[in-house]
């Protein structure tokens, strides 16, 4: 099923709540060529329906759907997704992150283009069929994209970008760029025509600032601002980034030298000795500060480990935080310490 329905469609419901705040009692919502064309009262729908030439085709006449007992609210945004993963094993219980993610990296490596297709489709169905219409979504694959225009879903997704290496930031960016572009040019008609109209665009994103160096974030952020598009990244998620980032931490190195591509040329224990910008007593967000790459064209989910300092830097950037409670807590990261942030809201 598609949920940007293109018929005449009249949606019948006990109460319609508008996104201003209004609330309609035994109301309707008028939908035509996909959009909301009106908000009707009980009586406005019965002369319309009554209204009706009865010569018209079954295809021309307006859908009535009757949802009495429920109430038609405007679609709900979730701002950080990784629909790709939708069918992966679940998170186990007191699972830590670097543990889940090291099990969700290995349980989907041997995953074909089309078990992520599947995968991604499970999520975008799943989260239509709960009301939400609007994602910004991470994919390494794209697949998010292409559910989300099959289903019919708005959003912004992310493909994402990784690499520590500064030296080959410029080859790792053209590689990005030809996944980019091989993405655009086989996409679905569907996905072709959720891009020309504005419905879905496809963007940059870099992962973290533990797993991208800084000289490549640079050319992502460029890029994503070059195109008038967000950008999409993690930020200080865990304890453990932030100490990595600060000064050091053997539970995130010994992740990432088994997740990170492997270079021949450079083994691990090398590459992290040359990553000078690490280990400077700097914050994740003050980090990304430090490297120009924290404005109001980013969108960071997660932001658990923010001290006060980190909330006005993060503030006077402009830049838009998902904070992904459920996540952080199933994943025993903390939560957000928003007290902080009220001074500078």
């Amino acid at each position: 099923m598609n949920y940007s329905t293109s018929p005449k469609l009249l949606i019948k419901a006990s109460s319609v709540w508008t996104a201003t705040g209004q609330s309609f009692a035994r109301a309707s919502v008028l939908v035509e060529a996909g959009k909301i064309a009106a908000i009707l009262s009980e009586e406005q729908s019965h002369r319309l329906i009554e209204s009706q030439d009865q010569t018209l085709s079954a295809a021309d006449r307006i859908e009535v759907i009757d949802l009495p007992n429920c109430v038609i609210t405007p679609g709900l945004f979730n701002l950080h997704t990784h629909l790709d993963y939708s069918q992966a094993p679940a998170i186990p219980e007191n699972s830590s992150l670097f543990t889940w993610m090291a099990q969700l990296v290995a349980s989907t490596r041997p995953w074909s283009p089309d078990d992520f297709a599947r995968s991604a489709m499970a999520g975008a169905r799943s989260a239509a069929l709960a009301g939400t219409t609007y994602l910004v979504d991470s994919s390494y694959t794209g697949q998010a994209a292409e559910a989300m225009a099959t289903v019919g879903q708005k959003g912004l997704v992310g493909l994402e970008l990784f690499g520590l290496d500064e030296t080959l930031a410029e080859r790792i960016f053209e590689i990005w760029l030809k996944r980019y572009q091989s993405l655009i040019s086989t996409a679905s008609g569907a996905l072709k025509e959720a891009i020309k109209g504005g419905q879905i665009a496809i963007t940059v994103a870099p992962h973290a600032p533990y797993t991208v160096a800084p000289g490549l974030w640079a050319k992502a952020k460029d890029w994503a601002r070059g195109h008038s598009l967000m950008l999409t990244a993690h930020l200080a998620e865990s304890q453990e980034e932030a100490d990595w980032i600060s000064s050091h931490c053997s539970v995130l190195d010994q992740y990432l030298a088994k997740v990170m591509p492997p270079n021949v040329n450079k083994p691990f224990p090398t590459l992290l000795n040359e990553l000078l910008w690490r280990g400077q007593k700097r914050t994740p967000t003050q980090h990304l500060k430090h490297f120009g790459l924290l404005d109001d064209n980013l969108i960071a989910a997660h932001c658990v480990k923010l001290n006060q300092e980190d909330f006005e830097i993060f503030a006077q950037s402009g830049a838009a935080a998902a904070l992904c409670r459920r996540s952080n807590e199933r994943l025993l990261t903390g939560a957000a310490n928003l007290s902080l942030s009220l001074i500078h809201i």
